[in-house]
């Protein structure tokens, strides 16, 4: 949000009200508050952020395994896995009085340490066996045991009694009234049962058959579900190319292949039942009231209702493939349709405030997908010193929510102004925001001035999902060295353009600080009328109904972001093409060293990522994610660019 002519050096310091006034120290100044006045920066300038907010994190980690094969026959192994994933982290946070954000202004301090265990037992039997000359068969049994716990402990506190910066290293939980602390401490643990099977068939070598069947109970399940759910699986191949009758020079290989199968995603924990929680009253006002302080304590319900009957998010998917190689294997095709479909899809679904809850975690969806990826590669050629590969990957995804109550929108997330939704008969994650009225032909409703109405209700304004998106990745090699380069690209994807709305609206963005001559008579936002030849800031736009001025007015209303803007002018195209990646490497491979340090090979590469984009979105880079990994998708509102890294890597075996 920073414009170019403000200097943010100098982000702290003292603030003088007149010639004669004392000095009030520590003030922060950003762009909105230059002089420090009033000690709200509204926005933080960046070196506040770099220097006076501290985020440390400390994690030790601890993974290991174990496992045991007995083969009591030639036939059959029982197999004993055990595997433990245990790790602490240690964090702790502190604000510098005078952050811009309300809660943190009068100073931050936490330090939290987190306990994390996953331990993960399987116990399988195994046997196979050869049923003739052409056929054969392998048959697998097993139990599966996981647990998962979480401990956490931390404090915090607000509204310092002393002043502290980062810089004084001081980091005191008590330098806060009792009113103005906070302790946490939670507890969280989950159990997974599952019993497992799986079935292999070959004949004649060019017929497969896998079947597989699960059934898994867990403790995240509702007590008045079906305890136990069944997941099945099934796939088929035909590798036709072992026909006398197909075997050529030109098709070295060939493949149909089919599957079915079925998955589950558990419910979150703690969700089958109503729970109450220990609150903290706050109002607008500040400080806060905590019920632990009083009496013996308070305890009010949770606004988030459980559910008895949760049972696991359950997908099915049935896919068609084909592999097919040629020109001894020179060129290879992959080709895969598949389709699935999500039922019993959990989300939070939102309650109405007056029965005393906000939202109900359950059950209560369904979402359906259809794609096709295509695998091409090809070794161009094979000389002695010499090989170059090329190939190219394309993929086609079309989702859609087919079942959701008729009316009901679900928030993924997002910003309070535009939104990633669920809502049937859309593709999941379409934006939600305000947008242009339009008549019953679909055609934009115009002002008298010649600007686009907006509508009074909210709806879909456009689809963060890609019409289809791309890679292309080729490897030159000559002796030890070769030279990878990818190359992605992402088409057809609809983008919020968040930051050049904010922009556009404080009158930071570029276009805002153009001066146009008016080539006739023009109205701005508000009706005033722009003379023929005369020079004003902003610039020229035809909606659909004549060229019109936008000026400050505009942006500052429905052309912004803050007075109750339009958000769907702010929709646009979000595609994007970018080198991905380019490696040089260099491969050592010597007799020598092997025979006499061990060395059996060597590896040096240069690696650069993300190095060059592609693309006409005006904003930040459109790759990123306000949400980060979400389902929520396609709004940029200063969002962090992709960063641009050089990696150097040495990989050595022996």
């Amino acid at each position: 949000r920073t414009p170019p002519d403000f200097n943010n050096s100098g982000y702290r310091g003292d603030y003088y009200a007149s010639a004669a006034a004392a000095p009030i120290s520590n003030r922060h100044r950003s762009y909105r508050e230059p002089l420090g006045a009033d000690g709200t920066a509204t926005y933080n300038n960046p070196l506040w952020t770099t220097n006076e907010q501290e985020n440390i994190v400390d994690v030790d980690r601890f993974i290991t395994s174990l496992e045991m094969t007995l083969s009591p026959a030639d036939w059959i192994d029982l197999i004993g896995r055990v595997g433990l994933d245990q790790y602490s982290e240690w964090q702790q946070r502190f604000f510098t009085p005078g952050s811009a954000s309300g809660a943190f202004r009068s100073g931050f301090f936490e330090k939290s340490q987190a306990r994390n265990s996953i331990l993960n037992m399987d116990y399988i039997a195994r046997a196979g066996t050869n049923l003739g000359r052409n056929f054969s068969g392998t048959l697998l049994v097993g139990f599966n045991y996981n647990h998962r716990q979480l401990i956490t402990d931390g404090s915090e506190i607000i509204n310092f009694i002393q002043f502290t910066d980062v810089a004084s290293g001081i980091r005191d939980i008590d330098n806060a009234l009792p009113e103005n602390r906070q302790v946490r401490s939670t507890f969280g643990q989950e159990r997974t049962v599952g019993v497992y099977s799986q079935a292999n068939l070959s004949a004649y070598d060019m017929f497969f058959v896998n079947a597989t069947l699960r059934a898994e109970t867990a403790s995240t399940f509702g007590e008045q579900s079906d305890q136990t759910f069944y997941f099945p699986s099934v796939s088929l191949a035909w590798q036709f190319t072992e026909l006398d009758a197909l075997k050529n020079d030109f098709l070295s290989f060939g493949k149909l292949r089919f599957s079915y199968g079925e998955v589950g995603v558990q419910p979150a924990r703690y969700n089958t039942t109503n729970v109450f929680r220990a609150p903290v009253f706050r109002d607008q006002y500040g400080g806060n009231l905590a019920g632990g302080l009083y009496g013996n304590g308070a305890f009010v319900g949770d606004t988030q209702r459980g559910s008895a009957l949760l049972r696991p998010e359950r997908k099915s998917e049935t896919e068609i493939g084909t592999d097919l190689r040629f020109l001894d294997n020179r060129l290879s095709l992959n080709a895969t349709w598949y389709k699935n479909k999500t039922e019993d899809v959990l989300l939070d679904f939102p309650i109405a405030n007056s029965r005393g809850i906000t939202r109900l975690y359950t059950n209560g969806a369904e979402l359906q997908n259809e794609g096709v990826e295509l695998d091409l590669n090809y070794l161009i050629f094979n000389k002695k010193k010499w090989s170059w590969s090329a190939g190219a990957i394309y993929t086609r995804v079309r989702n859609e929510v087919t079942r959701l109550e008729e009316g009901l929108t679900i928030n993924l997330g997002g910003l309070s102004a535009v939104s990633a939704r669920a809502l049937q008969g859309f593709p999941i994650g379409v934006l939600w925001g305000s947008r242009t009225l339009r008549d019953e032909s679909g055609d934009i409703v115009f002002d008298e001035n010649g600007f686009p109405v907006q509508d009074e209700l909210e709806g879909v304004i456009g689809d963060p999902n890609p019409d289809w998106q791309g890679s292309a990745y080729s490897t030159l090699a000559y002796g030890p060295f070769s030279l990878s380069v990818l190359v992605e690209t992402y088409q057809g994807a609809d983008i919020f353009a968040g930051t050049k709305s904010v922009m556009s609206d404080l009158g930071t963005w570029e276009s805002t600080a153009t001066e146009v001559t008016a080539d006739q008579n023009l109205l701005d936002y508000n009706g005033n009328v722009i003379l023929a030849g005369e020079t004003f800031r902003g610039k020229i736009h035809n909606f659909g109904a004549g060229p019109v001025a936008l000026t400050e007015a505009w942006y500052n209303g429905d052309g912004g972001f803050f007075g109750g803007g339009n958000d769907e002018l702010y929709i646009e195209d979000g595609s994007w093409t970018r080198l991905r990646e380019i490696t040089l490497a260099y491969k050592l491979n010597s007799d020598w060293l092997e025979n006499r340090i061990g060395l059996g090979s060597a590896e040096i590469a240069f690696t650069g990522r993300n190095l060059l984009l592609w693309s006409n979105f005006e904003g930040n880079d459109p790759d990123t994610n306000l949400e980060g990994i979400s389902a929520a998708r396609g709004i940029d509102y200063f969002n962090n660019p992709s960063t641009k890294s050089y990696v150097f890597s040495l990989n050595v075996t022996f």
